[in-house]
């Protein structure tokens, strides 16, 4: 990759705005940097304003830097056009999510699964709005259909159950998004991640005994795991423990 993104480099003397926009993308995609890639992917869109590539890949980076409502808007010339590319509705539905629009997020996924290219981590997102509505039967409808949907890819079972409590995390619903990760980790209490998400949950639910319990076992699993160091120190200084 190193090599190709250094020919590159080579080609930005002679390059147009267009073109050096782009090759500056590629530097700040390899270094991970989702600031510097919303930046030129504007800069790249001031010369293609209605590539729905670019626009793609600019909610994305947006969706990575918390800006939910800058992603939903970037999207918005792709989803006017029913464009056939299914993980938008991934990126917009999870934005208006953590947005707290779920109104908006229903609408959008409820139309999107008209689509024969769907993406199937529409149904985890339609069963936490169900239950955030109280609609027990269409919660447990999309449910069945993301466990299918994830058996069928040959996915673990247990990541269908770690999405929905994601999402039912995401709006509020926390013993639900409880029992939706203790699923999760029925079916394989050896995925860090799994623990590592509880472990938030029993933070937000005030738990703080359960989630640096979790979060240990998630540390052994993995560790790596960002997220429980993170929140283990959350912990600690909650508890006023500055050794932690």
């Amino acid at each position: 990759v190193n090599r190709h993104y250094e020919f590159l480099l080579r080609m930005k003397p002679t390059a147009n705005s267009f073109e050096s926009a782009m090759i500056d993308w590629v530097g700040a995609f390899l270094a991970n940097d989702f600031a510097q890639q919303a930046r030129f992917l504007r800069v790249a869109l001031l010369s293609s304003r209605s590539n729905r590539i670019l626009l793609s890949n600019l909610a994305d980076a947006e969706a990575m830097l918390g800006n939910y409502a800058d992603a939903v808007e970037a999207l918005q010339p792709c989803l006017r056009t029913r464009w056939r590319y299914h993980y938008m509705y991934r990126t917009a539905g999870e934005s208006l999510l953590k947005m707290g629009d779920v109104e908006a997020a229903k609408k959008l996924l409820t139309d999107a699964l008209s689509n024969d290219w769907k993406d199937q981590r529409i149904y985890p997102m339609l069963a936490a709005i169900y239950k955030k509505e109280g609609d027990g039967p269409n919660a447990a409808r999309h449910e069945r259909s993301a466990l299918k949907a994830y058996r069928e890819k040959n996915r673990p079972i247990g990541v269908a159950y770690e999405l929905i409590a994601g999402y039912l995390t995401d709006i509020g619903m926390l013993d639900s998004a409880h029992a939706a990760i203790v699923r999760a980790v029925d079916e394989d209490a050896k995925v860090a991640s799994y623990h590592g998400q509880l472990a938030e949950i029993l933070f937000r639910q005030g738990d703080l005994i359960g989630s640096q319990a979790e979060s240990d076992v998630t540390l052994k699993l993995d560790s790596s795991h960002a997220k429980s160091h993170f929140l283990l120190g959350k912990i600690f200084e909650k508890k006023g423990d500055q050794t932690g």
